[in-house]
């Protein structure tokens, strides 16, 4: 392995399973040399590439090779404090400590909040994170680049308009605020101290070479102190280099042309550092070079040509096919399978059934490839059909966490306590115990939710829901197994849970007070009788990494300025959104769910790349709110598109594998997608030669087709059904209905059915917004309470007590001030108007006789005796007889739609006529009439119901025989 001169370098096939030919590899050499492998050093790009490669040699001690050692792995992306090699005593004493990326977040919002402040701005705290982990960013670049010229980056912003020019006062943090911070601290960042590192690492090799051998296998040297670190390892007496991918089929031209979008273009760059040509690398011995595996190679590689090269694809083609037969692209296609489903549901269940059809055969691994998080959720829920549970890498942001939910919701109800669905969340979360009974809280929540927090809300503070309990006290009592008290109790629990944040009001502190009372809060709501909060709160993945940030917010958020309880808020909503939760890698899982970054070096029996759509895969570089892109070339840093570069090389690394399904979705959230550059390249290619990629191949299931009907439901199997025909018992019926229930059962007597029979009572939405309801409600409530005070004379300011108890009346229901600003204006005008209205009529000779008072009468029918009973809004008497009127807020029914659909007034009108009120003779009413109250253009009006033929006695004869053939029909057992 280091027989040859130096540099050396070595390059391993796309299609080979990377890490495990690395360690059959160093097996081989150990049993050929004497030396043990533990004795070895291996640089690895990344830690899960570590991990993996600790499993390949225990996979190779497996199957025999006799390696019962590891060697030393280490991630060169991710040093470890006091790891050697790269902290190797006096290296590591030669630089100050790394600042914390929390604790720098921290620092530099702080300063990007002080620079708006002095421009004039009041930004909230919370506006100032986004633009510092953006200047992070460009520290970590400018350091990783070996500095940035920011004075030619000020020469192209003094072009610029003055309102774009502003931006430009944020860079100071970067050349001077930042680093007069860092050594006031005396810190460095931690990209600066891990290039240094590198760099002081590569001279100490080239100075004092270990006496083990190492090999850095699988970095293409992105960043330059990275690829200065291959370099010397390359040269060191008992040091190679092994490369991915690298193309070495490519033609002299193409690789000149090869650019920072290309997948080769880091490699191009670290092979120029080095010195050495392009057919230079050596394989890797042990690694294998098959035909199929080649012709797909090759494929790959002429499909992602650069662009200036593609105009000799032609001749390309014809070179492929004269080199290995005219069915060259065929045999490049082989094991490769395109996908393009309808959406993204078909999307995943396609993925879903390839992963399972891979899992019939024993031992077989599967992985989904895929930057689309949405993708990769789908996926996972469509395996769990089969039980099949996939190892994912994405995670989910923390906010959106068992744990994480609960701190946000937690912030939610301290700044609006009274808010029904907050408290209903945290309530009812399984979390929440408040230091009671598991069983007694649930039921006491249960009764809360539907008697209090159900419908128009209480008010804005938790003493209004206490209020509402005591407004609905002897209702409660007679319909709920839970006192009233019972539930006031647990109001008052709450009250003092949530003790800690309302004490500290709408008053300004430091970040972490807030995060200290926000903790409190959080552990005295899940707190059990026998356990403090902690031991729940905290335990788990989602638990650990919301105390992690918590730590940071107590103890690194000292600079933050000072904020409110709403900016705390959005401070810690954007912190959780930040911090991605990820559950514990399963060496053993069969399935798995990567990102591109994480599947790097990574191998399966069936690789998945899902998502292949422009914009997701590849994405296009983050918006850089400082540099354009004449900035970044004018500052010396690495182009944005770069980024285009390094995923082209994930795209070209996995689709050699020897199985490889590629998918995309034709429409994404409903909208048309694009394929993305890499797959429209492929198909067009292969277009070009005449061949088609496969859905799928011999052998194989057409798992687009299957995924395609898996949930669809054949035409031969639709069958229709009935309507529901409820026919209980005649005894089972209702022997008692209000008129407005007769309106109910005329309009869909199913609901009747389920009202009164199944005894199902709808249940009001969670805060709900008040509506004509409660305007009705309130006005109903208002008139009685004035016309029974005035039933002689109504006085000159009846109009203006009228609106005041209106308005009262509303605040009671649980309008809030801005409702009710916005209804005064509208019940004065309609007092105004029902005063004079009801003055008129009144010196007409008419007089409320009855007003809100219930009324029956009963009549004999098949099933037995039925009454029919109404609570009358106001019966007057008057000079011709008796007016039924009813008070209206919206559109009353026509005289037609009234006898078909709503005989309300002319059902009270036979009661009436039956003398089934007190206090009113038996007698047939000579006016039927509804009060509409406006109070917009139409201040109100009176509407009376009659029409030609139509007279009252006729209306109310009509709609009583109506009522008992109704009644009669649905005493028979066969009526539904």
């Amino acid at each position: 392995m280091f027989a040859g001169p130096a540099p050396r370098l070595y390059a391993i096939a796309p299609h080979e399973r990377f890490l495990d030919v690395i360690a059959r590899g160093m097996a081989a050499h150990s049993s050929a040399t004497g030396i043990a492998v533990s004795d070895m050093t291996v640089l690895a790009p990344t830690r899960r590439a570590v991990r993996a490669l600790g499993q390949a040699f225990l996979r190779a001690a497996d199957s025999g090779r006799g390696v019962t050692y590891l060697p030393a792995i280490r991630a060169i992306g991710d040093i470890e404090a006091d790891e050697p090699p790269f902290e190797p005593g006096e290296i590591a004493l030669d630089l100050p400590p790394a600042i914390s990326r929390s604790q720098r977040r921290f620092e530099l919002a702080a300063l990007v909040h002080a620079k708006a402040v002095a421009r004039g701005d009041d930004p909230s705290p919370a506006a100032a994170l986004p633009l510092a982990d953006a200047l992070g960013l460009l520290l970590d670049e400018c350091a990783s680049e070996g500095g940035a010229d920011m004075a030619a980056v000020e020469a192209l912003y003094e072009r610029l308009p003055a309102h774009l020019q502003e931006v430009s006062t944020f860079l100071d943090i970067v050349q001077q605020a930042w680093p007069q911070r860092l050594a006031e601290l005396g810190r460095i960042d931690e990209a600066a101290r891990r290039d240094a590192l590198l760099r002081m690492l590569a001279a100490r090799w080239r100075e004092h070479p270990p006496a083990g051998p190492v090999i850095a296998a699988g970095s293409t040297g992105t960043h330059p102190a990275t690829a200065e670190l291959l370099a010397a390892v390359a040269g060191l007496p008992q040091g190679c280099v092994v490369l991915p991918g690298l193309d070495q089929d490519i033609d002299a031209a193409a690789w000149e042309q090869v650019d920072v979008q290309h997948p080769q273009y880091g490699l191009k760059r670290l092979l120029e550092l080095i010195g050495v040509e392009r057919d230079a690398p050596q394989p890797w011995p042990g690694a294998a070079d098959a035909k199929p595996a080649r012709a797909r190679r090759r494929l790959i590689n002429e499909a992602l040509r650069p662009a200036d090269a593609t105009a000799d694809w032609p001749g390309r083609i014809e070179e492929l096919k004269r080199e290995a037969g005219p069915k060259a692209i065929e045999k490049g296609l082989e094991g490769l399978s395109i996908i393009e489903a309808a959406d993204e549901d078909e999307e995943a269940r396609a993925i879903a059934l390839a992963i399972r059809e891979t899992l019939e055969t024993p031992g077989s691994t599967a992985m989904l490839v895929t930057p689309d998080s949405g993708l990769a959720r789908r996926v996972s829920v469509a395996l769990r059909r089969w039980s099949v549970e996939a190892e994912s890498s994405a995670g989910a942001p923390l906010v959106q966490t068992r744990i994480g939910a609960y701190l946000a919701h937690l912030l939610e109800l301290a700044q609006d306590p009274g808010d029904p669905v907050a408290l209903a969340a945290l309530l009812k979360h399984p979390l929440t115990s408040l230091g009671g009974d598991a069983e007694e809280n649930a039921a006491a929540v249960a009764v809360l939710e539907r008697t209090t927090l159900r419908g128009v809300r209480a008010g804005r503070a938790l003493s209004d829901l206490r209020a509402k309990i005591a407004r609905n006290r002897t209702w409660i009592e007679t319909r709920e197994a839970v006192s009233p008290d019972a539930l006031t109790e647990l109001v008052v629990r709450i009250e003092n849970a949530l003790e800690p944040l309302s004490a500290m009001g709408a008053a300004f502190a430091n970040t972490a007070d807030f995060a200290y009372a926000h903790a409190r809060v959080a552990e005295a709501f899940v707190a059990t009788k026998d356990e403090p909060g902690a031991r729940f709160l905290w335990a788990g993945e989602d638990g650990e990494a919301a105390a992690q940030l918590m730590r940071e917010l107590l103890s690194e958020s000292a600079r933050m300025p000072q904020l409110g309880l709403d900016d705390y808020a959005r401070v810690f909503a954007e912190l959780s959104q930040m911090r991605a939760v990820r559950p514990p890698a399963t060496p053993a899982a069969r399935v798995r769910i990567l990102g591109p970054l994480e599947a790097r070096l990574q191998s399966a029996d069936l690789v998945v790349m899902g998502g292949l759509n422009e914009g997701a895969w590849p994405a296009p570089p983050p918006h850089d709110p400082f540099l354009s892109a004449d900035m970044r070339k004018a500052a010396g840093l690495t182009p944005a598109e770069r980024r285009y570069g390094l995923a082209a090389h994930d795209f070209a690394q996995l689709a050699c594998a020897p199985r490889v399904v590629l998918t995309r979705a034709g429409r994404v959230e409903g909208a048309p997608a694009v394929a993305s550059r890499w797959l429209w390249r492929l198909q067009t290619l292969c277009r070009g030669a005449d061949a088609v990629p496969p859905t799928h191949h011999k052998g194989e299931a057409d798992v687009a087709a299957l995924a395609a009907l898996m949930d669809r439901v054949a035409a031969r199997d639709a069958r229709p059904t009935a309507p529901p025909r409820p026919t209980p018992p005649v005894s089972a019926r209702p022997r008692r209905l209000s008129v407005t229930r007769i309106r109910d059962w005329i309009r869909d007597p199913y609901a009747l059915y389920a009202r009164e029979i199944l005894k199902l009572d709808h249940l009001q939405p969670l805060d709900r917004p008040p509506d004509a309801r409660e305007r009705g409600t309130a006005l109903h409530d208002a008139l009685f309470e004035m016309l029974n005070d005035a039933p002689a004379a109504l006085g000159d300011d009846f109009a203006e007590r009228l609106a005041a108890l209106s308005l009262e009346k509303l605040r009671a229901l649980g309008l809030d001030d801005g409702a009710l600003a916005r209804e005064a204006p509208r019940m004065t005008r309609a007092a105004e108007w029902f005063a004079e209205w009801e003055a008129q009529r009144r010196a007409g000779g008419w007089t409320p006789v009855i007003l809100e008072k219930k009324g029956a009468f009963t009549f004999d029918a098949p099933g037995g005796e039925f009454t029919l009973f109404a609570k009358a809004d106001r019966i007057d008497q008057g000079p011709t007889g008796w007016a039924v009127l009813d008070y209206k807020t919206g559109t009353p029914p026509t005289v037609r739609q009234a006898r078909e659909f709503d005989p309300q007034l002319f059902l009270e009108g036979a009661i009436l006529a039956a003398g089934g009120y007190d206090g009113a003779e038996a007698a047939t009413p000579v006016v039927y009439g509804y009060v509409k109250f406006a109070g917009g253009r139409t201040l109100g009006d009176f509407f009376e119901l009659s029409g030609k033929g139509l007279e009252p006695g006729f209306l109310t004869s009509e709609a009583r025989g109506r009522l008992v053939k109704r009644v009669k029909r649905f005493d028979a057992r066969e009526t539904p």
